[in-house]
Formats: C-alpha cells, sequence, structure tokens
C-alpha cells in the first residue's frame, strides 16, 4: 500500500511541470518492480525470471547479488526447495560464472530461452571483444519494455521447446594478454534466412519523437528515417512473401514490441500493436510530418489514411521508438522485413532456436554450409516469422534440426 501511495505521489510530481525538463534532470519516481512486489500475496509471488528482468535498473554493490538477493522472492525459489544446483548462492564464484550458471539453469528448468532477452543488444560492443555474449550481463540496466521476448509476445519457435542447453568451455589465446576460457552454448533449432541488406545505422528518436540514422550516411538530427527504409529498402520489394500487405507489414514491423492495454489488472497487459485501435490514424498523423501528400504511399492507403480522424503523431512515434531504436532495419534473402540489433550486418544468419518466442541472429565465425556456429548478436523480429509459421513449414519439408554452437 505504502509503495502505491509513494508511487502515485511521485507520479504526479513528475508529470506537473514539462516532461522534457524533468527528463534533462534524470529525475524519475518509485520503479514499478515495488508496485508489483506490493500487488502480489502468497499465492500470487512474481516468478524468478520476472524478478530477473523487472530489478535491472536497480543496483547493487556486489553484482552477484543482481541474482541471489532475488532468491528469496521468486515463486520457484523463495523456499529453497525448486533451487537447482546453479542457482545455490556461492560467492566464491566470479560473477561471469554466476551469470552463466544461473542462465543455463533456467534455460532448462523453464525449457524456454526468455533468458536470452535479457542479453544487452543495445550498449555497443568493443571491436574484437572475445566475451560469450550469450551470458546476460545483469549488472546493466534495460528498459523491459524495449525487448521483444519479454514479457513473451509471440511464438516464433511454436510448441518446440528447449533440449537440454549444455556449455562446452574452450581456452582461446589472445595476442599480447592472457589466454582467456570461451563458453560456447550448444543448442538445437534451424536456420530460417540471412540477412541480406540493413539500414545505414541504428535508429535513434530525437525530441519530437521523430526517428533519424544514428551514425555516418544520415545528417546528424535530420529526421525522417522511417521514410527512407519505405523508399529505399521496403518498397522496392513489391510485395510480401507471406502475402501480408507491404505497408501493413512496415508498420507492424517498427511498432513491433507492441503497446500496453487496459485490463482489469493493476498494469494492464502487454497485447500486439496491431490490436492498438487507432494504429492507423496515428502512423498517417506521423507520417504527414514528413510528406504532408503522401506520396510515397500505395495510392489505396492515401484515401483511407485522409479519411481517418486526425491521429497522434508523437504517440505512434512513441511506439515505433520502443521497438526501433537502438536497432537496425533488415531485409531477409527471401524479402522479409525484420529488426535487429544495432550491430546487425548482411550476412548474418536468422535463426529459430527451440524455447525461442523470437527468432535470434548468429554471425557465422568463418565461412559455414550450413552454419553450425558464430557469435550471438541477439534476439529480433521478422514479420511473417514471430507465430510458429516457420516451424509448421520446417516440418512439413521434413528438414532435420540442426545444433549450434553458440559464443
Amino acid at each position: 500500500m505504502l509503495a502505491g501511495i509513494w508511487q502515485g505521489c511521485r507520479a504526479t510530481e513528475y508529470l506537473m511541470p514539462p516532461l522534457r525538463e524533468n527528463l534533462q534532470r534524470g529525475k524519475g519516481y518509485l520503479p514499478e518492480l515495488w508496485l508489483r512486489l506490493a500487488a502480489c500475496n502468497k499465492e500470487r509471488r512474481l516468478s524468478i525470471i520476472e524478478l530477473i528482468f523487472e530489478a535491472r535498473e536497480f543496483d547493487a554493490t556486489d553484482p552477484r547479488d543482481k541474482l541471489f538477493a532475488l532468491l528469496g522472492l521468486g515463486k520457484e525459489t523463495y523456499q529453497g526447495g525448486a533451487l537447482l544446483d546453479r542457482q545455490i548462492p556461492d560467492y566464491k564464484k566470479s560473477k561471469i560464472d554466476v551469470y552463466k550458471d544461473f542462465t543455463i539453469s533456467i534455460i532448462n528448468q523453464r525449457r524456454s530461452l526468455e533468458i536470452l532477452s535479457a542479453v544487452d543488444t543495445f550498449t555497443p560492443q568493443p571491436e574484437g571483444t572475445s566475451a560469450s555474449r550469450w551470458i546476460p550481463d545483469f549488472d546493466r540496466g534495460i528498459s523491459v519494455i524495449r525487448l521483444l521476448g519479454y514479457p513473451r509476445l509471440y511464438n516464433a519457435a511454436s510448441d518446440r521447446l528447449t533440449e537440454e542447453a549444455e556449455v562446452v568451455e574452450e581456452l582461446e589465446s589472445l595476442e599480447n594478454s592472457e589466454p582467456i576460457t570461451k563458453y560456447w552454448l550448444r543448442l538445437r533449432g534451424f536456420q530460417l534466412s540471412t540477412v541480406r541488406s540493413t539500414s545505414p545505422s541504428s535508429l535513434e528518436q530525437n525530441d519530437e519523437f521523430d526517428m533519424q540514422f544514428s551514425s555516418i550516411g544520415w545528417p546528424p538530427g535530420m529526421p525522417g528515417a522511417l521514410q527512407s527504409i519505405w523508399n529505399e529498402m521496403v518498397k522496392p520489394l513489391g510485395g510480401y512473401p507471406s502475402d501480408d500487405d507491404l505497408l501493413s507489414a512496415f508498420i507492424l514491423t517498427i511498432t513491433c514490441v507492441g503497446f500496453v492495454a487496459s485490463d482489469s489488472s493493476l498494469f494492464g497487459s502487454l497485447r500486439p500493436s496491431s490490436e492498438q485501435p487507432m494504429l492507423h490514424a496515428n502512423f498517417a498523423a506521423h507520417w504527414m510530418r514528413f510528406e504532408p501528400g503522401m506520396e510515397s504511399l500505395p495510392e489505396k492507403y492515401i484515401q483511407y489514411f485522409k479519411s481517418l480522424t486526425i491521429g497522434n503523431a508523437s504517440y505512434f512515434g512513441y511506439l515505433a521508438g520502443k521497438a526501433c531504436c537502438g536497432r537496425r532495419f533488415f531485409i531477409t534473402d527471401d524479402g522479409y522485413m525484420g529488426l535487429g540489433p544495432h550491430d546487425t550486418r548482411p550476412g548474418d544468419a536468422i535463426l529459430i532456436l527451440y524455447g525461442g518466442s523470437v527468432p535470434y541472429i548468429l554471425r557465422p565465425l568463418n565461412d559455414q554450409s550450413p552454419i553450425t556456429s558464430g557469435k550471438f548478436i541477439g534476439e529480433s523480429y521478422v514479420h511473417g516469422r514471430m507465430d510458429g509459421s516457420a516451424v509448421d513449414d520446417h516440418r512439413r519439408r521434413q528438414k532435420p534440426d540442426q545444433l549450434f554452437k553458440i559464443c
């Protein structure tokens, strides 16, 4: 109750002055996790996976406590009986070992790869970094509303659950440095496609909720990146392989993290953007900021958009920003569109890994055919392949599964 009162008071204080002023001062209010804990009781505890994701933005003097301190609160772990060997607190372990062991144990316990959405794909990694990128760094704060695979919104792997995940250790020699241990994660699945082309850089958002490219190839501060992607990457496709309307596929791709719909619960529920009532009207209002006549859009849509109630351009920008900021737009070899991590490149493999609600991007370490190993880049969205249809096609063609080794 006290948590709810405090949150309400701080939220009111936060929103009374201009929002931008508060953002510039870095002023915030009580984290949502506190409200979630306050709303729970013994019958409805938060799961350990919910706690881990919601607590990412908290600080801990010892980074290992970003996991250990939560075990006494989790639905599966608070009594200790459901703890696996790799989840028992052990301060003799290094931070990387604690995070690695916990990740493997939670994958095998839940037979799901949702924990891989905790990997920070937004912070640039130094070139030549040899760390095993599939191991989440729980000491880095990431807002849950930006993720694709958590909370679960999609079902890319259909009914295929994770089989026993294994870790293989290898000693890697580095020039002018001590050898390091590289951890390879072994998972089953199949290659969905390959990235054919990407946007010039990842996307970012300006103060007016307009999208722009973040680096070389686009004048700093110039908006209109979505229009550039539409005209230069999407329109030339001519059609879409899943028979979806091309513009609708584009709109749903750039808003793919969904929105929170009001319901009877305290926090609402995450829903796909296709269920957002004013999505098309908001898109039209946002688009007309840069192209009032909408000349680049299909003729059948121009009159339709102009007939709609005037939408909220900034709200569409907000939805697109959640999905696109820090990510790169791509087109696959077979003509699908999607969003991937900021360092997605042409030639990267797109995988369906069993137990994953979203596809994952893997960078092959050398010329391989078929691809069997590579560097984990992160979660992705591929429009038309998020509902299990890729698994159905894989079964129908009677193709064998693959065992991937991921670092």
